[in-house]
């Protein structure tokens, strides 16, 4: 299967804005006010009460409607693009987008209930569990990227962030707009109406019409389709999780022998806040907080009628907190905050699908009687985590116009359990994980100069990070089956600087720079990801520290000290430019706009065998508008650049024994790519040999690189990149070549006894970076091992 696409994405919108008491070009100017050159006050709840951005002694970036309509933000990972220290990590389908806030990430959260992000979705403030990839954009006033941890107010997960989407409310007077999108593979149509029902009641409607042609073409059928075909994690109008509830016959459309998954969800949560007035001296807040969620994993297998539908596999959480602030203003200029939380999380899970007794659920086989009767078959997990985070800030005004802080503040993100039963002999003695934390320690500015043409707000910061949750692979030994489990491998720090800043230069231009630097390393742990190269090729038991064949050296050696954090971007950006004018007279308005985003390389996993290589994306719009329509031609990726925007490591062996990246391009064998153009979706081959990058090794009588072997063979590793020793290793290649081919002719190295080693060659996109892992010597005994950095 591969992608439909042209080069560059263009695309044409248009809405219409009826019944309104205020026109667009309120929306769509420079972002000055109308009464001079000065830009906007923008008010935000980022301490859950209302405040001038600029007054709020934290990083905070606000993404307005007004920027929404002009940016074209369609979608959640548009807003990384103009929220320094912000990137999505993408998976599959529109609705696994896993944020990364100042280089914190979880690998598997998303994929294991039990691995919570370390930066948390809220709407209007509610916590939202999971993904949010399906949110309508055209529906929100209002987004806020709030950075560092925020666990003191927000709570649970948001110990590197929080994400805040604020909705529009209802308006005073009666209006409503129609707004749509076009292009030759996607459509998108919304319409709102809003307006005041009684003296004390408003109410809003807001409908979203989305087709999109699709991204795969089947290569059998001629047909496409596209990623919510396979993926939605939304109860929306367009979500594909109801086409597998149409077979209500209860017998799935597959082959026989095949089975279907599917999950259901229940949460609800209730907050409780009590707080004194804004305009005392000395200011208070208090509140109580109570979360449950529960998830409920069902099996249906092709080859049976429709049975009893009891779940595999029941998840819960449930947390309960107590939270307060105070706040006392010492003098006009000096004020200092304390906010502090105390929660208690507990998880459960029952899982019915190692034992004799569990249930597939379309299975007419199964165990018949009361349901307890099932439930005393399971296997259980049960734990529980107490966390008291606080955050002191303290702030000085300068003048009205600049604000100096400095805060501390914890982070928590809850431990869990990898209930992974279907692994018995690899499966370390405990199943469960701690609780990970952070220490933020930030000094910031928040100025406005030139009479408020000027913003300029800048964060310098640093967090320790303890007991971070990282990945481990396991292999059944019966099944020859791999998973992760997830475990407490290191200890890290990072440092950094946050830059925003915008400029009105005239009354028609306004320009804006974003900038965030993550400087992210461990300083202390252990990854068996380090073991995995050895002479036979296997994954090796990461519960058994005596194994015979650990690491490449013999030495024991799985430091992990030094290394990024995967899924971390040291650097992000973006430049901004509005332009608008009066035209034909004045009745018409024309407004250019233009964006250009930057993110760096991004290792996908500690061991940094691939990661995915830097991107500059390059989006413009120009239309004409009134005060009741706009229309306009836009266009994202003009630089037509093959940007990968997502991997993830998958569980797998090919050829010299390590464990296999699914990267967007990827490795061979399991590579499954993703690109970016033109909409910034993904691009994918169900083989991996487009755009993938492929692996030749060079055989020989003595030295092979190979699966199997025996146990005097060991591969080393030769990095490919940036500090490549030749010209010929820096060089990128469209496909793969047979050794000795002219020009791509393994090089060899000696050594010690003059014996040469042969080397492998690597080609690859120049997108997708291949780092110790992607090369290697195959050694015998004869010839010494070689660590070429």
């Amino acid at each position: 299967m591969y992608r439909r696409h042209s080069p560059v994405a263009l695309f044409v919108s248009m809405s219409i804005a009826a019944f309104a008491g205020q026109g667009a070009l309120a929306q769509s100017g420079s972002g000055a006010t109308q009464g001079g050159l000065a830009l906007e006050e923008i008010v935000v709840t980022a301490r859950k009460r209302e405040e001038s951005l600029q007054d709020v002694p934290l990083a905070v970036t606000a993404i307005t409607s007004a920027d929404i309509a002009n940016r074209q933000v369609t979608s959640i990972d548009d807003v990384a693009k103009f929220a320094p220290g912000l990137v999505f990590a993408k998976t599959f389908g529109r609705a696994t987008e896993r944020p990364v806030v100042r280089g914190l990430a979880s690998v598997l959260a998303g994929t294991n209930a039990s691995v919570e992000t370390g930066v948390s979705y809220f709407v209007d403030g509610v916590y939202y569990q999971g993904d949010i990839g399906s949110l309508d954009m055209s529906d929100i006033e209002r987004v806020e990227v709030i950075r560092g941890p925020q666990s003191a107010l927000y709570g649970r997960n948001t110990y590197s962030g929080a994400i805040n989407f604020v909705t529009r409310k209802p308006s005073d007077e009666f209006k409503g707009g129609v707004n749509g999108t076009f292009d030759p593979d996607e459509r998108q149509m919304s319409a709102r109406m809003s307006g005041r029902l009684t003296d004390s009641l408003a109410a809003s409607v807001n409908m979203r019409y989305y087709d999109f042609d699709g991204q795969w073409k089947n290569q059998l059928t001629g047909k496409t389709v596209g990623s919510e075909n396979t993926v939605s994690g939304a109860d929306s109008d367009h979500s594909a999780v109801n086409l597998i509830g149409a077979n209500i016959n209860g017998v799935q459309p597959q082959a026989t022998g095949s089975s279907s998954d599917r999950d259901t969800f229940k949460d609800w949560s209730a907050e409780l806040k009590l707080e004194s007035p804004r305009d005392a001296s000395f200011r208070w807040l208090v509140g109580a907080y109570r979360y449950d969620w529960e998830r409920r994993g069902y099996r249906m297998d092709f080859v049976s009628p429709k049975g009893q539908d009891n779940p595999q596999q029941i998840f819960t959480i449930e947390n309960s907190a107590l939270f307060g602030s105070l706040e006392f203003d010492f003098t006009d200029r000096l004020s200092a905050s304390l906010e502090l939380r105390r929660a208690t999380e507990k998880k459960g899970q029952k899982d019915f699908g190692a034992t004799a007794t569990s249930t597939s659920s379309g299975n007419a086989n199964v165990q018949s009687g009361p349901l307890f009767v099932i439930y005393d078959s399971a296997t259980r997990g049960n734990d529980e985590w107490k966390s008291t985070t606080p955050r002191v800030t303290v702030d000085y005004k300068f003048s009205d116009d600049v604000t100096v802080y400095a805060n501390y503040s914890k982070g928590y993100k809850p431990g869990g359990f990898n209930g992974s039963t279907a692994i018995v002999a690899n499966r370390p003695a405990d199943e469960s994980f701690k609780q990970e934390q952070s220490l933020n320690y930030e000094l910031g500015m928040k100025s406005t100069w030139m009479e408020r043409r000027v913003l300029l707000n800048v964060a310098i910061f640093q967090m320790k990070v303890n007991d971070m949750q990282l990945t481990t692979p396991v292999n059944n030994p019966v099944s020859g089956a791999i998973t992760s489990l997830s475990t407490n491998q290191g200890d890290g720090k990072i440092k950094g600087i946050e830059i925003e800043s915008r400029f009105v230069a005239t009354e028609n231009l306004t320009l804006g720079f974003n900038y965030a630097l993550a400087d992210t390393r461990f300083t202390k742990g252990c990854d068996d990801f380090q073991f995995t190269i050895t002479s036979g090729g296997g994954i090796l038991n990461p519960s058994n520290p005596s194994d015979p064949a650990r690491n490449l050296n013999g030495k024991g050696d799985c430091s992990i000290v030094g290394h990024p954090f995967p899924l971390a971007a040291k650097h992000t950006g973006s430049l901004t430019a509005d332009y608008s004018r009066p035209v034909f007279g004045g009745d018409y308005r024309l407004f250019i706009n233009s964006d250009l985003s930057y993110s760096s390389k991004r290792n996908v996993q500690v061991h940094n065998t691939a990661y995915t290589g830097a991107a500059s994306l390059l989006g413009a719009r120009i239309g004409i508008e009134t005060d009741s329509w706009k229309v306009g031609v836009y266009g994202r990726n003009l630089l037509n650049e093959d940007s990968v925007v997502g991997a993830t490591r998958w569980l797998h062996t090919y050829l010299i024994g390590i464990p296999g990246v699914t990267l967007k391009p990827g490795l061979p064998s399991t590579a499954v790519a993703s690109y970016s153009p033109p909409h910034g979706r993904t691009r994918r081959n169900a083989s991996g040999a487009s755009r993938a990058a492929c692996v030749r090794s060079r055989r020989s009588d003595r030295f092979v690189a190979s699966r199997s072997g025996d146990a005097s063979r060991v591969l080393a590793h030769r990095r490919i990149g940036e500090k490549s020793r030749t010209s010929q290793d820096r060089q990128s290649f469209s496909g793969c070549y047979p050794a000795g081919r002219d020009g791509n002719r393994p090089r060899s190295s000696t050594r010690g006894t003059g014996r040469r080693c042969r080397l492998r060659k690597v080609c690859r996109h120049p997108e997708v970076g291949l780092n110790a892992a992607s090369s290697a010597i195959a050694a015998s005994a004869d010839c010494p091992t070689r660590k070429i950095e």
